[in-house]
């Protein structure tokens, strides 16, 4: 197991994935993947740069712009296209402009010209964000899992036949074991690669380390 504490975010997190229905392509991303209800410039890009693996050259402001991006995929989208709807949120809500320099770079940059388009979810959000300590966790966990020998000790510690999806198989195990990951917790799990992002509560992060180890070696 690898643990990527190394992607701190400072700022109030948001982001989170419903209860999905899984999509017939999976190589598709299910309707509701990419949530963000209100979320932080700089998590929005941290799932970005997920999708589109690149290098990001970002412009000092970019990170302090106070302008939470709200978004969500209402239908199944392919990595490529859930891409360029983060891009279209970012630029029309926040004015950030991502330009590819090459293969492997990106140019995250903000436009101050550009106009800004804002919903009252954004206003409220604004004006009455919760504290970041409990309801929205300043830390996000990255672990690259073995989509086999992982999803096969899931299914199996939580008894679990047909098609349920995986996300929800570990939210409720994790429910069991007195740790609460559904919304407005952040959590994004890729099928495909096996990559799992947990925003959880501060007191819960040693538990989910150790209980993602368990499942991965399935002691």
């Amino acid at each position: 197991m690898k643990t990527y504490p190394s992607i701190v975010l400072l700022l109030a997190l948001g982001v989170q994935a419903g209860s999905c229905t899984p999509s017939v392509d999976p190589d598709l991303l299910p309707t509701g993947t990419i949530n963000f209800p209100a979320t932080a410039v700089p998590n929005v890009l941290e799932v970005y740069k997920l999708l589109v693996h690149k290098k990001f050259i970002t412009d000092s402001r970019v990170n302090k712009i106070p302008t939470p991006i709200t978004l969500k995929n209402e239908r199944p989208l392919s990595q490529e296209e859930a891409a360029l709807l983060i891009e279209q949120a970012l630029l029309e809500q926040a004015a950030i402009v991502i330009t590819p320099l090459d293969d492997n770079r990106a140019s995250i940059a903000y436009n101050d010209a550009l106009p800004i388009v804002t919903n009252a979810l954004v206003q409220s959000a604004l004006t009455n964000a919760a504290p970041p300590s409990e309801a929205q966790p300043p830390l996000m966990y990255h672990f690259r899992l073995d989509t086999n020998s992982f999803v096969l000790n899931l299914k199996s510690r939580m008894k679990a036949h047909g098609d349920q999806p995986e996300l929800d198989l570990l939210r409720d195990y994790f429910k069991q074991n007195g740790i609460d990951i559904s919304p407005p917790f952040p959590t994004l799990y890729r099928p495909t690669t096996g990559d799992l992002i947990i925003g959880p509560r501060p007191k819960d992060r040693e538990k989910i380390n150790q209980l993602i180890g368990e499942l991965q070696s399935g002691k």
